[in-house]
């Protein structure tokens, strides 16, 4: 097995490694009172984990690694390439972990969109790590990529209300079509500002887990989760890049 075997090689990799791993995830992964001190009993405990609980192990223990391994990460990023895996090396709080593999062009554009703006970065960054990390965390994932928007929305829409959320942006364009532009040009059966508004709509209603008890309550999904990320990717860079904006002849509320 690739993980146990390069480990191996580069650190001490042994039952208190899988201790430690128990503990973090607060969660028994590794149970069985054989398991000894050996390299053998370990390699055995390892072989047989699934698969989220593997990519688990292997995160756990990038996140232990300092940059004076960086050659050693750099490593396994290239054994994850040639394997053809969904997985690769990247970093989540300052600290190595796997995430999700996506075509580099649209993970171009996300550091594009967070690089460019200050309000709205952080917000999407922690987005962006709790919908493509290992153990990914839907909920707070969506709630990130609501506050991201939200917070450049706010400052274009409605930038003398401190109370404004956006629900209240949402409303704001729709019930003031004119007093917006969009970069693209309208197709025959709407206008971009009208599409700029829809997605609002559908990313605010689809947060399924707002309020807990109430008819429509449901669980994020971890596509959910992705899908929203990446809609408030394209939201947030149009917002912030002039796409989307006030009409010339138009004063802000």
């Amino acid at each position: 097995m690739w993980c146990f075997s390069f480990w191996r090689n580069h650190r001490e990799l042994d039952v208190h490694w899988l201790m430690h791993f128990n503990n973090a995830c607060r969660r028994v992964v590794f149970s069985d009172p054989n398991l000894t001190r050996s390299a053998e009993s370990v390699q055995n405990a390892i072989s047989v984990l699934p698969e989220n609980d593997l990519i688990d192990l292997v995160s756990y223990l990038l996140s232990q690694t300092d940059s004076a391994t960086r050659d050693h990460v750099e490593e396994i990023d290239s054994i994850l390439v040639q394997g053809g895996s969904g997985w690769r090396v990247g970093v989540r709080s300052e600290r190595y972990s796997l995430v999700r593999r996506l075509p580099e062009g649209i993970t171009d554009i996300a550091e594009s969109v967070v690089n460019h703006d200050q309000r709205s970065s952080r917000y999407l960054k922690e987005a962006w790590d709790y919908a493509f990390m290992a153990s990914p965390d839907p909920s707070n994932a969506y709630q990130a990529a609501i506050k991201a928007v939200e917070s450049v929305a706010r400052e274009l829409v409605a930038p003398r209300n401190g109370k404004a959320n956006l629900a209240s942006c949402a409303k704001e364009i729709r019930e003031g079509k004119g007093k917006w532009s969009f970069a693209m040009a309208d197709s025959p059966h709407r206008s971009g500002v009208q599409v700029v508004h829809d997605m609002l709509d559908l990313f605010i209603n689809a947060q399924t887990d707002r309020h807990p008890g109430q008819v429509g309550h449901a669980e994020i999904s971890e596509q959910s989760a992705q899908a929203a990320v990446l809609m408030a990717t394209t939201l947030v860079g149009w917002f912030t890049m002039e796409h989307f904006e006030r009409a010339d002849d138009s004063q802000s509320p």
